[in-house]
């Protein structure tokens, strides 16, 4: 039987400030070289692919991922003039334009997927599904190699069990022989479903103005980056790319970190650790995890946590470089509150 070739796992190229170091029980991690002050972004990274979620296609650029509107400065440009629009929408003239050879590729087949039986069915696992083709479709437009993508964490049989894992690789596998049906695809089989496994570990939210999930990205470098309950660092989208800001001073050696969750918001500490067991397979240990599960909680602890929340906390969960809590309004997700 000859053996299948497949081209290289394209490298990943970092920042001059950070380096990708090997952790032993926690894969690959970014670590500091240099110095990095508060408030300076630590991380930009253009998403290889991303998913707007269908209801949320006519408020969100396709290419900034900002919001769009029938008036005022971000108006509404679909993607084309023609009947036979997908549904993507971008807030510009010049965002329609920087996208136009990209969505290209894939616009009549994402306008297929968007109109399948597989939408009328409404059941959970046939939403999974065109969101998955969805994502390939995104992915493949992307002129860069497909491989880039397992620079992430596929989800496999081997993975951590998470709820619905056995659904979730049934479905990855379906998207794949999904995406040959509507277009030619030179990669062996099983390259398309690891690529989109990689969303279950990976993913990145995107986020509208009020707080909901519009979709999500997918960055590989971005990927590197260890969850903390107690991070050095916020995560943001700004202007289509996905970025970090250093929360504090961060020193030579030290790793960074992002929350992957949101912190209070009516969720307690305990909800907060099963989540992120449930999706991601492992147990935070962070600062703010041991402090809050200690029994002989040190008051300069509790005090320390106290004061990060009032600086970086927004009071929907979400945390930023600076909130505004004065309002109890969320404010996090717009681009101004990134400002320095």
């Amino acid at each position: 039987m000859a053996s299948v070739f497949l081209p290289p796992i394209p490298p990943l190229t970092v920042p001059p400030h950070l380096r990708i170091v090997d952790v032993p029980g926690a894969g690959r991690n970014l670590v500091l070289v240099a110095r990095q002050a508060e408030g300076a972004v630590v991380l930009v990274d253009e998403p290889f692919c991303h998913i707007v979620h269908q209801r949320f296609r006519c408020f969100t650029c396709d290419n900034c991922y900002n919001f769009t509107s029938i008036d005022g400065p971000n108006l509404r440009f679909p993607c084309s003039e023609t009947s036979s629009s997908c549904g993507v929408h971008y807030c510009s003239a010049s965002c329609r334009s920087l996208k136009k050879a990209r969505h290209s590729k894939v616009c009549s087949l994402t306008n297929l997927v968007s109109s399948s039986p597989l939408k009328k069915k409404k059941k959970s696992s046939d939403k999974a599904l065109q969101t998955y083709v969805n994502l390939l479709l995104s992915a493949v437009s992307n002129p860069s190699p497909l491989r880039y993508l397992e620079n992430s964490l596929p989800e496999t049989p081997f993975t951590p069990s998470t709820p619905g894992k056995s659904k979730r690789l049934t479905t990855y596998e379906v998207a794949e022989s999904t995406l040959r049906t509507l277009l030619p695809c030179p990669l062996p089989p099983g390259s398309y479903t690891r690529a989109v496994s990689t969303s279950h570990f990976n993913a990145v939210g995107l986020y509208d103005e009020y707080g909901s999930e519009s979709g999500y990205l997918l960055s590989p470098l971005m990927a590197l980056v260890n969850h903390s309950c107690y991070p050095n660092c916020g995560q943001y989208v700004e202007d289509g790319m996905v970025k970090l800001r250093a929360l504090r001073d961060l020193e030579v050696g030290e790793e960074i970190f992002y929350s992957y969750v949101s912190i209070g918001g009516g969720i307690t500490g305990e909800e907060r650790r099963k989540d992120i067991e449930g999706n991601w397979g492992f147990v935070c240990k962070c600062f703010r995890c041991r402090v809050e599960e200690g029994e002989g909680r040190r008051r300069e602890e509790v005090e320390e946590l106290e004061r990060f929340d009032e600086r970086h906390v927004c009071c929907c969960g979400a945390i930023s470089f600076r909130v505004d809590r004065s309002e109890e309004e969320c404010l996090c997700h717009n681009a101004g509150i990134y400002d320095e």
